[in-house]
């Protein structure tokens, strides 16, 4: 009789493992199609929906492996924040920051980028006491991690929030901290000196001290240059210093911009690359219209028309595709609680 039930038990066991790793190849099968969505057709629509059924399916089978949660939480995370739903990619951030602290990983690589990333949605939002908590949560993670370049990233990012506060001394002095953090080993710690120097760039035209804030700008162009990698800071940069020549009626310098970023508006994707396109044409007329050309002023006027009227259909799809990504979502969502419900 105890063989009996031994062997039923046994049998049993293998059973459910067997039916485990069935519905965990689906599971990594959705994560797969998620990923591809994500990265290589970035229909943000099909990346919520695998991602979503890989969660159901996780649920509903009640299986224990929390690396395979965590790889979950951050296929819906990165599939929110495509459709730009930042709210729904917290709820799943929050999600996987308690999954970690649980399993003790809160001095890994993983915690500190999310815990930041958390931190930085909230300052977006203008909730500053959360950002601090999440800012200050990497912070730690980073003192553990112990690289130079995680710290530094953490402590600009305080810089920020305290500037957001008008604590310019303090947001000054956060400042300084990370700039002095970074060792320079690479070219990492040298780009992000060239954020940091960005944000002390807003310090120094804050104190009316103008000229410092555009040498930090200058040298930060001139670095990135030789980095087209970098296409997106570069262009960054280079408007913001445009404008500020323009204001000084530095009329050669301006012109030189406009010479240095028109070949970085081939790069990178189509959203990005409009957006650019449209800044350097509204450059280009703030800078024609100092000079009276009417014929030239007229034909970018044109121009800049044709590109206002590609975003504005551009966005308009997107919406359509974001409302149909969210019903497909609550769909999915609804269907689990109905199931929860027929269960108990």
């Amino acid at each position: 009789m105890k063989f009996a039930l031994f062997s039923f038990f046994t049998f049993f066991f293998i059973i459910s493992e067997a039916a485990n790793k069935d519905q965990m190849a689906l599971i990594r099968d959705h994560l797969k199609k998620s990923e591809e969505a994500t990265t290589k057709t970035l229909m943000g629509d099909k990346a919520i929906f695998h991602a979503a059924l890989a969660e159901n399916i996780f649920i509903e089978h009640e299986i224990n492996d929390s690396d395979l949660e965590q790889e979950i939480q951050l296929k819906l995370i990165g599939a929110f924040r495509l459709v730009r739903q930042p709210k729904n990619a917290k709820k799943h951030l929050k999600k996987l920051l308690s999954l970690m602290v649980k399993e003790s990983q809160s001095s890994s690589k993983r915690y500190l980028l999310n815990s930041g990333r958390l931190g930085s949605d909230y300052l977006n939002w203008g909730e500053l006491d959360s950002a601090l908590k999440y800012f200050e949560l990497a912070n730690e993670s980073a003192n553990l991690y112990g690289k130079s370049v995680y710290k530094a990233s953490t402590l600009n990012n305080i810089g920020l929030l305290y500037e957001r506060k008008k604590d310019w001394e303090k947001a000054i002095q956060y400042y300084n901290y990370a700039s002095s953090t970074l060792q320079f080993n690479n070219d990492v710690d040298s780009i992000l000196l060239t954020s940091i120097n960005d944000n002390k760039a807003n310090y120094y035209f804050e104190k009316k001290d103008s000229i410092k804030g555009i040498e930090l700008l200058r040298a930060n162009i001139n670095f990135l240059l030789n980095r087209p990698k970098e296409y997106k800071k570069v262009m960054q940069y280079s408007f913001r210093l445009f404008h500020l020549l323009i204001q000084r009626k530095n009329w050669q310098e301006s012109s030189n911009l406009l010479v240095i970023m028109k070949p970085f508006l081939l790069m990178g994707k189509r959203d990005w690359n409009l957006e650019n396109k449209i800044k350097y044409h509204e450059a280009n007329v703030k800078f024609i219209s100092h000079f009276g050309d009417k014929s030239i002023l007229l034909k970018e006027y044109k121009i800049l028309d044709s590109l206002k009227s590609l975003e504005l259909h551009i966005k308009d799809q997107q919406r359509i595709l974001m409302n149909n990504t969210m019903v497909d979502y609550f769909l999915l969502s609804a269907n689990r609680e109905i199931e929860r419900e027929k269960e108990k």
